[in-house]
């Protein structure tokens, strides 16, 4: 990960904690319905708007080999950008969550590296706060480069029918 900021936003996914660095937060909202996208992957939930844009809405649950459960009044969006090294593009995306806990400072040297040889392969390091677990992501590469060329394929289709 090339990010040199030490804050990052916490949030929750069944019993897990997982942390993201806040350069990659666009914006944390209220869930919305999205809108349908045909032929879409298990973990896409549709399209919501960001900023005049159509980005892909993904149930964090089930991209993370977890449960789809239904929304309650903590889940939340979070807005994301990201970019595939493999592709060199720049993308936004949205994760629903189920609840987001806070940002929180955390030094390199709390930090725990985890091996390479770790799958899946975004979680790249993790750290203890007040006796919690809490993941680091390495977001861009939650998605392989496949999966962002799909999704972009279909975003490309939907503002094309506009």
């Amino acid at each position: 990960m090339t990010a040199t900021n030490n804050s990052y936003l916490t949030f929750a996914i069944g019993d897990k904690v997982f942390g993201i660095n806040v350069s990659k937060v666009l914006e944390i909202r209220e869930f919305e319905q999205p809108k349908s996208m045909p032929d879409a992957r298990v973990y896409m939930l549709g399209v919501i708007e960001h900023d005049s844009e159509v980005i892909p809405l993904i149930d964090a649950r089930v991209k993370f080999g977890m449960e789809s459960k239904d929304v309650d009044e903590s889940t939340v969006i979070v807005v994301l950008q990201l970019i595939n090294h493999v592709i060199t593009k720049s993308y936004r995306l949205a994760l629903v969550v189920d609840s987001v806990s806070d940002v929180k400072e955390v030094e390199n040297s709390k930090l725990k590296q985890i091996s390479d040889d770790y799958k899946p392969n975004y979680i790249h390091a993790s750290f203890n706060l007040d006796d919690t677990f809490v993941y680091l992501l390495d977001p861009d590469v939650i998605f392989d480069d496949k999966e962002v060329v799909s999704m972009l394929d279909t975003i490309n289709e939907i503002e094309k029918s506009k």
